[in-house]
């Protein structure tokens, strides 16, 4: 089978299902997968013991061995998985990792090419980058097509790295979030969780800081945040991701007390910098001695609507 007959055909282009499990139905094997809210996911050992075409007598020991050297040299973490106990026709249970088609991708990346199957998917990834199925699948929101609607709209180009490396971060911080939390999450949640961060970090709600900017309600936040800010709501996501990644069974609000907590130490440094430049970081409001922000903690002024209210805005 060439490369080009393993990774793509031209009826591929018309097929509705993932190319993970293209590739696998073409290499005459099966592959566990398991959808949730948030999209699907594939037994991970499944696609490596495919792929390397392993005759192992444990389908998951490719696997395992891939991921020690993997974990080691830094190139994924643990927390990266979704862990499920599942038992085996022997009554043994072990632990299987779980994730999504973007993540086997990685994997694929650093496997070793030491047969034709890994070469391949390697090559097509390679030429046409990980996110080449969601573009084959639904062109209208590749990234690529998102960078040029920001540049039509006259975002520079360090600004649209920045925000388009924001969204690839943000689902790493959601991700972690439903992981680490112990029931089901919905989109409300994830609105709820991103305007505690917004809290932890400004002091303030996604509204109250769309309202300071003089934009509607239902714009984008972060459509018209400056690059610093965007940086700034990065770095505190990355390290919500690291540490929610410690934990398995938090409650809905010990998870929410985590991101106001962690933000907040960033919050601070923020506000320092916000002060030395003269200028509110999230807002790009220039301060002086007549600025006044309102923010929610000890704000005596803060008008009621701004009352700890409305935490289930969703944004991005």
């Amino acid at each position: 089978m060439s490369k080009v007959a393993l990774v793509f055909r031209d009826e591929d282009k018309q097929d509705p299902r993932p190319l993970v499990e293209i590739i696998i139905a073409r290499l005459h094997d099966s592959i566990k997968a398991i959808d949730y809210h948030y999209g699907r996911e594939y037994r991970v050992h499944d696609w490596v013991y495919v792929l390397s075409r392993s005759n192992h007598i444990d389908r998951r020991m490719p696997w395992y061995e891939l991921k020690k050297v993997l974990v080691e040299n830094h190139v994924i973490y643990p927390n990266e998985f979704r862990t499920r106990d599942e038992k085996d026709s022997d009554g043994s249970t072990h632990e299987t990792d779980y994730a999504d088609e973007k993540m086997l991708y990685i994997i694929t990346q650093n496997m070793p090419p030491v047969n034709e199957n890994i070469i391949a998917v390697q090559q097509y990834l390679a030429d046409a980058g990980v996110l080449v199925d969601r573009i084959r699948r639904n062109p209208e929101v590749a990234y690529e097509a998102l960078k040029e609607s920001y540049k039509l709209s006259g975002k520079d180009e360090a600004w649209i790295e920045v925000r388009v490396d924001g969204i690839v971060n943000r689902k790493r911080f959601t991700k972690a979030l439903s992981l680490a939390v112990c029931r089901e999450m919905d989109n409300r949640d994830y609105g709820t969780a991103t305007n505690d961060l917004y809290i932890g970090l400004w002091q303030r709600t996604k509204n109250m800081l769309l309202d300071q900017m003089g934009l509607d309600r239902g714009d984008n936040l972060r459509d018209n945040q400056s690059r610093l800010a965007l940086l700034l709501e990065q770095v505190a996501e990355e390290v919500l991701a690291a540490h929610l990644g410690n934990h398995k069974e938090l409650t809905w609000f010990m998870a929410r007390a985590i991101v106001q907590e962690e933000a907040a130490v960033i919050g601070k440094y923020a506000e320092e910098i916000s002060q030395r430049i003269g200028k509110d970081i999230p807002t790009n409001i220039e301060l002086s001695s007549t600025t006044h922000l309102f923010k929610i903690n000890g704000d005596r002024s803060l008008p009621d609507r701004y009352r700890l209210s409305s935490f289930g805005d969703d944004s991005q």
